[in-house]
């Protein structure tokens, strides 16, 4: 008798555990990516690393970080949760792979899906796209996104598109984006013999959803244009740029397009130089203010014209920047220094 209790007891055990068992408790805070690694078990940790970020990601709880541990191609990644994924002194950690296995994901070979409260940093990665026609980072839903110390090249859809919506997942759409690029290199995102916008940046909001912009330290040339800050689809965007370089990219530098939402760019001790068309362009055509101030910073040997101020967009100096070669429109007005 004392036995069968004993054995209906531990059967009960048994029950309660396999019943109350969480996949995600296999996850880990912190995983990591090798490029002898191999994608399976659920650690990923530094004894028995993952192949991919992918496969790191999927294994990692929300919040957690993705580490590599040494220099290789890691695939495309969906990030669909808050994350970090994080490449310190390990050498090249690149996204070279073209990522049509992940159709559902997007365009993108990241793309950031993360929820209205996430918040995703990449740092110190090397993306390049050679000419695929997808973007670079595509970031659809997140409270904030971090890039830093990246190099985003050679991606025909653009190094970073930022296009708010929930890109079919089963979230909330934030109200509220931010963008933080520091650091980063931004080259050849172009269009050569396949359609395509290209560019380094091209920032979006959308109707109830406000993008926050801050770009430092970064560079942006050799792309189809530089950094294009568009408020056609919705909501308002205001955008920071500083100690940055804009140069040699076939189209304009610096772009702010107003639509139904006001766009405000505010550039600070940055160079804008020797692109195809014209230096920093506002432009007003589709409706609210579209707003340019330029602070400290050189314009000079666009081929178009330094400046370009469309539909009475504004764009304003602070009396202090040094403009060279074809003028454009010129500012419209000055700012005084506080």
């Amino acid at each position: 008798m004392n036995k069968v209790r004993l054995l209906s007891w531990l059967f009960g055990v048994v029950l309660l555990l396999c019943l109350s068992y969480d996949p995600a408790r296999a996850q880990s805070r912190e995983t990591f990516v090798s490029g002898v690694g191999h994608d399976t078990g659920t650690t990923c940790d530094s004894s028995a690393p993952c192949r991919t970020f992918q496969y790191a990601h999927d294994n990692t709880f929300a919040g957690g970080t993705v580490f590599t541990l040494d220099a290789a191609d890691y695939g495309p990644v969906f990030i669909t949760k808050s994350i970090n994924i994080i490449n310190e002194n390990a050498g090249s950690a690149a996204i070279a792979i073209p990522p049509f296995s992940r159709t559902t994901a997007g365009v993108g070979a990241v793309v950031i899906t993360a929820g209205n409260t996430g918040v995703v940093t990449l740092r110190g990665l090397t993306l390049g796209g050679s000419g695929f026609l997808v973007a670079g980072v595509l970031v659809t839903n997140a409270q904030q996104v971090h890039i830093e110390h990246c190099v985003i090249t050679d991606w025909a859809s653009g190094g970073v598109v930022v296009s708010p919506s929930t890109n079919g997942q089963s979230q909330s759409l934030t109200t509220s984006l931010n963008l933080k690029i520091e650091d980063t290199v931004f080259t050849a995102n172009e269009v050569t013999n396949i359609p395509g916008p290209g560019g380094g940046a091209h920032i979006a909001s959308a109707a109830g959803v406000s993008v926050n912009a801050s770009i430092v330290r970064s560079s942006f040339h050799d792309n189809t244009f530089g950094i294009m800050f568009d408020g056609h689809s919705g909501g308002t965007i205001r955008a920071v740029i500083s100690d940055s370089a804009i140069s040699m990219n076939s189209g304009n530098g610096v772009t702010a397009a107003s639509g139904p939402g006001n766009v405000t760019t505010h550039i600070t001790r940055s160079t804008i130089s020797s692109n195809g068309q014209f230096g920093m362009v506002s432009d007003q055509t589709s409706g609210a203010k579209a707003t340019v101030t330029v602070n400290a910073s050189t314009i000079t040997s666009n081929l178009s014209g330094a400046v370009n101020a469309v539909a009475g967009g504004a764009a304003q100096t602070y009396g202090n920047n040094q403009v060279f070669g074809v003028e454009g429109t010129g500012f419209t007005g000055p700012i005084a220094l506080q």
